[in-house]
Formats: C-alpha cells, structure tokens, sequence
C-alpha cells in the first residue's frame, strides 16, 4: 500500500467515524432536544443531517482523489495541506478529540507521497528538521535542568493529581536525568549537522532515532487515564496541557526522528 494510497484510507476512515459518531452522539440528542423553530421539525432534522454527511460524502471524495494521485500531484500536496489545517485546527479549538492525530498522520503521509517518499527528502529539509528538533530537545531539556534547580515555574501543569491530590515531585536525580537524557537525543538528531558521523556511524544513529520515536509515540498515545491522546480523564491543568501542547509535542518529535531515520 502506498503512501498517498494509505493517506486516503486514513480519510474515508475519519469521514465513516465522522458520520457514525456523529450521528449517534451529536445529531441524535440535538434532534430530541430540538426547541420549537420558525421551520418544521423534519426539515431542521434534514437539514442538520444533510450539513453533518456531507463533510464526510466530502472526505470520502477527497480519500478517493489522493488514492488516485501520485508522486508530484498537486492534489495530494493541498489536500496533505488540508488535513494538517484540520488536524492543527481541532488542537487549537477541540484539544482531546481523536480526529487530530488521523488528520495529522494522513496529511503526513499525503505530503510525503507527494514529494516521493522519506527517501526523497532533500539535505535542505532534513537539515531543517534535525534543527528543529534538535532545538525542542534543547528547550525540553534546559526546562529539566531549571526545575532541578529549584525553579518552580510551569510546575502545576507537569504532572496529573490522582483522586485531587498533587502528584509527589520526582527527586532531583531523576529530573537530571531526564534533561540529560532529552540533550542526548538532540545531540543524536544533531550529529551529521555537528560533523560527529566518525562516532556515530549512520546505521547506529538510524537505530537511535527509530528508539527515540518508540518513545515518543509511546508517550503520545499515553496510559489510557491520565496523559496521551487516549486519556479517560480531561480534567484539570495537566490534561488541558497534555492535550494542548505534550501530545503534539511528541507526535511531532516522533514523526520527525522517523522521518531523519528512513
């Protein structure tokens, strides 16, 4: 299965959930709750249910278009465009909702056809991309280094409180450690941009950078309850944050380090 012909699966996938779910969570209780209007009741029904499939009559339309295209298409460059929009656009206005990492991964996946492939990348690019992840583990791991040393800024929105109580602080060692741990995979990223290829040959440093993307998509998909894309529980600083900003975060290291890897 190819890249664009996956990408456009993943969007009839997102159109068929759009319409089940929809119409048992949303359009279902918005009709059996209907206040009196100006119109018919079978024609605000209509209408509703009309508005609601056709985005997903348009997103099959579109999955069918990018398993029609190939590498250089103009359609599978905007239509991956569009779905990162819609993936970014649900972070921002419906942070926790499931569609964003299928939006995200099939506009990924869109793109990538588009150009040819993870094989296709020009050193302009992976140099872009090593940088800036590069630059995130930077930033990630001097905010470790400034919580080691006291600081106390940021701190209530780091961890989860189980049954109301606030999570018990990690000692300082363990905090080092992961600031130590996330310079490391930067410097990993970073190697062939810091002229290190002598001590970390390119099959060895590929190796490490599929492992740091485990990691990542490991935390991104989270324990079910308190962090990830699949948390049960959206109360709260943590789970605002997790779903606003650290799951993004690691989605994105994640399919960066895949994609320096390939």
């Amino acid at each position: 299965m190819t890249l664009l012909t996956t990408a456009g699966a993943i969007l009839m996938f997102i159109a068929l959930i759009h319409s089940v779910l929809g119409e048992k969570g949303l359009i279902g209780p918005v009709l059996r709750d209907l206040p009196p209007l100006e119109i018919p009741r079978w024609a605000a029904a209509r209408i509703l249910r009309f508005a609601w499939h056709l985005t997903s009559v348009t997103w099959v339309i579109c999955g069918i278009l990018l398993m029609g295209a190939s590498a250089g298409d103009p359609v599978a460059l905007w239509l991956g465009i569009m779905m990162l929009a819609c993936g970014a656009i649900i972070v921002w206005r419906l942070p926790g909702h499931l569609a964003w990492p299928f939006f995200a991964t099939g506009g990924g996946l869109a793109l990538l056809g588009y150009m040819g492939g993870p094989a296709a990348l020009s050193e302009t690019a992976r140099t872009a991309l090593a940088l800036g992840a590069a630059g995130v583990f930077a930033v990630l791991g001097a905010i470790h280094i400034y919580w080691a040393a006291g600081g106390t800024r940021g701190l209530d929105g780091v961890f989860p409180k189980i049954d109301g109580k606030p999570f018990k602080m990690p000692p300082v060692w363990m905090t080092l450690a992961v600031a130590f741990g996330l310079f490391a995979m930067g410097l990993i990223v970073a190697a062939p941009l810091l002229g290190a290829d002598a001590l970390l040959p390119t099959d060895l440093r590929n190796t490490l950078l599929l492992v740091i993307a485990g990691i990542f998509t490991l935390r991104a998909i989270g324990d079910f309850r308190f962090a990830g894309i699949f948390k049960s529980k959206h109360e709260g600083r943590f789970a605002e944050l997790d779903s606003k900003l650290y799951v993004p975060i690691c989605v994105g290291l994640a399919w960066t380090t895949a994609l320096l890897a390939a």
